[in-house]
């Protein structure tokens, strides 16, 4: 059974964090945005996951779109609990 940190590490996927005022509420306008696979609520900020980093693009496209041009985007590490919900996700997908 792998480490926490091993887990961490072993998960490749490219991770923003957007952080914006209406943050709470953005999330489900990134519902089917290309390379857009998941976005999560972390307090007042949103963790997205991306199929690779270039999507950044799409994502700002996404946010300004809906109403915040003004978002800041920042490429971060994931966390524990960034890997929980990927794989829980892609349990969920497999099981489908």
């Amino acid at each position: 059974m792998a480490t926490p940190r091993e887990l961490v590490a072993a998960h490749t996927a490219p991770l923003v964090e957007v952080a914006h005022p209406a943050a709470r509420t953005l999330a489900p306008a990134l519902a089917g945005v290309p390379g857009v696979v998941a976005a999560h609520l972390f307090g007042d900020r949103l963790h997205v996951t991306l199929t690779r980093p270039e999507e950044e693009r799409s994502l700002a496209a996404a946010l300004a779109a809906a109403g915040a041009p003004d978002a800041v985007i920042t490429r971060i590490a994931p966390s524990l609990e960034d890997v929980f919900l990927a794989r829980i996700a892609a349990a969920e997908a497999a099981a489908a």
